[in-house]
């Protein structure tokens, strides 16, 4: 079965080709094997679209519909590490925070700040993990930005955060549920 990828400016509109085409392969084939094709989707609310439309297109029910939830990889492909919780998790980033920016020379951070003032850095986490951004591309990508002295500093404490973050992870043989899609 070929991999198709298609590229577009909107969510919108790459939406509706990859249903259109999804919904032209399978036809009006029931189930439960002989699909001709499989979709990987995040949201349940995607999957409530597709069949919306496939109702609407007057298509059959299928039996076993050919669709998986990206957050199934790891179930489906046997990875045997552990997510880290959310309390571990962002009691880390704030931990790694704290460190790299007193090593950043930025001021004397504050570990002992708890998950509910955890670090903002956690939010460009957030950005990075499921876009699978790795250490390197990142440390690359923020030297070439130059800047001050502060900027500079500053970078450097996003970047070895992330990277001691990340290797923290490996270390627990633990994944951040925010990777999953990357």
């Amino acid at each position: 079965m070929p991999l198709t990828i298609v590229r577009s400016r909107s969510n919108e509109t790459l939406w509706a080709e990859c249903r259109d085409r999804f919904l032209s392969e399978i036809g009006e084939v029931r189930g439960p094997t002989g699909f001709s094709a499989h979709l990987w989707i995040a949201h349940a609310n995607q999957r409530d679209a597709l069949f919306e439309e496939a109702v609407r297109r007057g298509l059959p029910g299928w039996l076993a519909p050919p669709i998986s939830f990206l957050s199934e990889l790891h179930d489906r492909f046997e990875i045997r590490a552990r997510p880290v919780g959310h309390l571990t998790g962002r009691l880390l980033v704030a931990r790694i925070a704290a460190r790299q920016f007193r090593r950043a020379g930025l001021g004397s951070g504050r570990p002992d700040r708890g998950p509910a003032g955890s670090h903002a850095i956690d939010g460009l986490f957030s950005e990075l993990l499921p876009e699978g951004v790795r250490p390197g591309d990142l440390r690359r990508t923020l030297d070439a930005l130059g800047g001050d002295d502060f900027a500079r500093r500053r970078n450097d404490w996003v970047a070895a955060s992330y990277s001691e973050f990340l290797q923290e992870l490996d270390r627990l043989d633990r994944y951040d549920p925010r990777s999953i899609h990357s």
